[in-house]
């Protein structure tokens, strides 16, 4: 997240930009260049975020159609998600305003794939709300073991760091922790 751009199209504007660096060209070029390079990081995070609003319209579509709640764990391959649903519900606010998604790539990485514009109206809302609370009573928390290895520790500064010398020692803390080292 830290190196996600956001700005506003104009002053007042309710349309928010989302702008994701792109690595640059490695300083010597690729022998070969085809398919053998991977797709940035940035890049697959920003085209699983399309897929997943693709497949929380569906969900939210076939429960409007049907007229009874559609089956969203069918679409959590795609990256659908509770949360993901709960988001979109928080975006279109307490009064459930209906919005849209616009995805633009750059012609320095262009995409083989259209991407159309992605509107969530008032209804589907309604319906990620009632998807959002089935998944997570169906999917919830399973219980997992993760294992791994520690590669690095690194402590965050909540409110700054603090210096200070006294007797010609110098100690570094934060002032929210009061944690220091001599």
């Amino acid at each position: 997240m830290s190196s996600v751009r956001l700005d506003q199209k104009r002053v007042g504007s309710y349309v928010v930009a989302v702008h994701t660096l792109l690595p640059g060209e490695p300083a010597q070029g690729s022998l070969f260049h085809h398919d053998s390079c991977e797709e940035p990081f940035a890049r697959r995070v920003t085209r699983k975020l399309y897929a997943a609003l693709i497949c929380a319209r569906e969900a939210a579509d076939l429960t409007i159609r049907d007229d009874e709640l559609a089956d969203f764990t069918r679409f959590a391959h795609g990256g659908l998600s509770a949360n993901l649903c709960e988001a979109l519900v928080k975006i279109g606010g307490e009064d459930g305003s209906g919005f849209s998604f616009d995805f633009t790539w750059s012609p320095d990485l262009p995409v083989e794939q259209s991407t159309r514009r992605i509107e969530l109206a008032p209804p589907q809302l309604a319906a990620l709300d009632a998807g959002a609370k089935d998944l997570r009573a169906r999917l919830g928390r399973m219980d997992m073991t993760l294992l791994g290895s520690v590669v690095c520790l690194r402590r965050e500064l909540l409110y700054g760091a603090v210096r200070s010398r006294s007797r010609g020692t110098s100690r570094t803390g934060t002032t929210a922790g009061r944690a220091a080292s001599g």
